[in-house]
């Protein structure tokens, strides 16, 4: 290999390395995530949020996974996401991908899959945090994570 002459290394996500989870301050420590800028987000904005925001509080169908949350006022759901940007653990997911997650302490929605009730939610999930035009988020159940420490600092993340 001659001098100056560069090595490219292409980093691949394993499908089957499992989520990990941070606190939110070695999240924002770490450059997992941003802070959330002091503008309150226009979370419909755009059809693209609309749609999500129409999805998880209002849906026409009930295919597949779907979660909804209780109360569909927008003034719960922005609530709700701008709590999960603010001071939600980070998940780096299987697929690379990097959300938040904020134990909201009671029920707040329930999942369905296929049409049938499925599940309790008691947080949220927040997910393309880092974009104001794609930010969304839905309701989830906090147990089915496993979440219990961050793998950074090794302190609790509250269950």
């Amino acid at each position: 290999m001659h001098a100056g002459t560069a090595i490219a290394i292409q980093f691949y996500i394993n499908k089957y390395m499992p989520s990990q989870y941070f606190c939110h301050s070695c999240a924002l420590r770490l450059g997992h995530i941003k802070p959330l800028s002091t503008i309150t987000p226009n979370l419909t904005g755009n059809s693209y949020q609309f749609d999500k925001y129409l999805k998880h509080t209002m849906p026409t169908s009930y295919a597949g996974v779907l979660s909804l949350f209780d109360r569909p006022e927008y003034s719960e759901y922005q609530k709700y996401t701008v709590s999960g940007s603010l001071s939600g653990c980070c998940e780096i997911d299987t697929h690379g991908r990097t959300n938040l997650i904020w134990y909201a302490g009671r029920h707040i929605g329930m999942t369905f899959q296929n049409g049938l009730y499925y599940c309790p939610d008691d947080s949220i999930k927040v997910v393309i945090h880092h974009d104001l035009t794609f930010i969304h988020s839905f309701p989830v159940n906090y147990e089915l994570h496993y979440i219990n420490r961050c793998v950074e600092c090794d302190s609790i993340i509250p269950t």
